[in-house]
């Protein structure tokens, strides 16, 4: 378990952080993630990573947040902000051979902004060379993947959540703004 804590300012990582299956949360005024976070798992499920900002959730530059597993895990980008830009990456892909559905992303808030227990965003960016994966392993159902502003989301970049390579659905894709 990885805990970053920066309630008076800025937290920001522009190095590695590894938790085997386990969980990394960044906390702050200001979150940036531009280095690694990863809570993979080779012989098990994708572990959890969060960013929580009071304001403003970045990740950005060549920035990666991995929770890949067996099954995969699950990531939350939020803030009163939230940008995915650059060539970042976030993937929360099942790669085993059974049972491997793919995780869940939630960048700006959850379905509709309607879970009162995730914080939602008021502007959510998604920019062009941005990724999000949430992709099935060889055996299980897409994983789900969510962009959400209360007020607007542009969002531009590359969503996959499909099914498994040999047999599951496709995954659940939301990119939506209340206003706009």
């Amino acid at each position: 378990k990885v805990d970053i804590t920066g309630a008076a300012g800025n937290a920001t990582n522009l190095g590695t952080i590894t938790a085997e299956a386990g969980r990394i949360g960044i906390a702050g005024v200001i979150v940036r993630n531009s280095g690694t976070l990863n809570a993979s798992s080779v012989v098990s499920e994708g572990g959890r990573i969060f960013l929580k900002a009071s304001q403003d959730a970045y990740v950005d530059g060549n920035g990666r947040i991995v929770t890949t597993g067996t099954k995969g895990g699950s990531v939350e980008v939020l803030g009163n902000r939230v940008a995915v830009m650059d060539n970042a990456e976030i993937d929360a892909s099942g790669t085993g051979d059974a049972n491997a559905g793919g995780g869940r992303i939630m960048i700006g808030g959850d379905f509709q902004g309607k879970n009162a227990d995730i914080q939602n965003s008021e502007i959510t960016y998604f920019g062009p060379n941005a990724t999000l994966k949430a992709d099935a392993g060889k055996v299980g159902d897409g994983g789900t993947v969510i962009v959400w502003a209360d007020d607007t989301t542009r969002a531009y970049g590359s969503i996959s959540a499909r099914g498994g390579a040999l047999s599951g659905d496709g995954g659940f894709v939301e990119t939506s703004g209340h206003r706009s």
